[in-house]
């Protein structure tokens, strides 16, 4: 048990395996499952800050099924931010079939999970259900060929694959430049 009263401790994080490892640079999925469940032992509450991006959104939902599979889940929580600067690492840039996809993902869940985690995956459902566009001032367009050409120079300068980390339709995608 811990010596320190009403510690909590704050974790980054929104996928699993390696969609984490390459989101996250510097991150490692299995040193971070094993410090989670030390830090459950030890009856320490974590906060887990997920963001949302056209990238990350991929897996998300794997992540949420990890969270929920954790023993001592009344010790920690999730809270959700969605990205929208810089705007083409918005979720709203991703074509309406795989804002589509995702969604439908998401709502598997139901209100059976604790209300506040049900919330927000409700707001993330409308956000990608959503015809609105927070960047009329850019076209759609260049703001989808910034994140491919952004994700795809990432991924090029630390000799990761995209093809072999993400979904087939997300990395169809990012790879159609």
């Amino acid at each position: 048990r811990s010596r320190f009263k009403d510690l909590r401790i704050r974790a980054s994080i929104e996928n699993i395996d390696m969609r984490g490892e390459f989101v996250r640079h510097g991150f490692n999925w299995n040193v971070f499952k094993d410090n989670v469940n030390f830090i459950i032992s030890q009856g320490i509450h974590l906060d887990f800050n997920s963001t949302l991006s056209c990238l990350s959104i991929d897996g998300f939902t794997e992540f949420v099924q990890w969270y929920l599979t954790l023993e001592s889940s009344n010790t920690i929580t999730i809270s959700v931010n969605k990205v929208s600067h810089p705007n083409f690492q918005s979720m709203l840039v991703l074509p309406v079939e795989l804002r589509q996809h995702y969604a439908a993902d998401l709502a598997k869940f139901d209100s059976a999970i604790e209300p506040r985690l049900y919330a927000q995956i409700q707001s993330v459902i409308a956000m990608l259900q959503s015809d609105i566009r927070i960047f009329d001032a850019v076209p759609i367009k260049i703001l989808q060929s910034s994140a491919r050409n952004f994700y795809t120079e990432y991924a090029r300068r630390r000799g990761l694959d995209i093809a072999k980390t993400f979904s087939p339709a997300l990395a169809d995608w990012l790879l159609s430049c």
